[in-house]
């Protein structure tokens, strides 16, 4: 397992599923995932790394946190988005 991943790149799961890496960040020293499956569009996965495992995050609280940390780097990317969804 890698310890950097590409937005773009994707990776296969210890269940064989495969995802694209949406967005790689740390947050409060821990490396943080956000993955699209590449079958499903609306299979979405925020997972974390240890020990170069990927885990998922099973804590709510910790789960929030983290979806709110995502929007907040993407928030100029969604912004832009939200702006063509509207303009159609």
């Amino acid at each position: 397992m890698m310890d950097n991943f590409e937005r773009g790149e994707e990776i296969t799961l210890e269940d064989g599923n495969k995802y694209i890496v949406v967005d790689f960040f740390n947050y409060k020293s821990k490396k943080y995932l956000y993955l699209i499956s590449e079958d499903e569009e609306h299979d979405i996965a925020l997972v974390y790394l240890e020990n170069d495992e990927i885990v998922p995050i099973e804590d709510d609280k910790e789960y929030d946190e983290v979806f709110k940390e995502l929007v907040n780097r993407n928030k100029e990317e969604i912004s832009k988005y939200l702006n063509e969804v509207n303009e159609n």
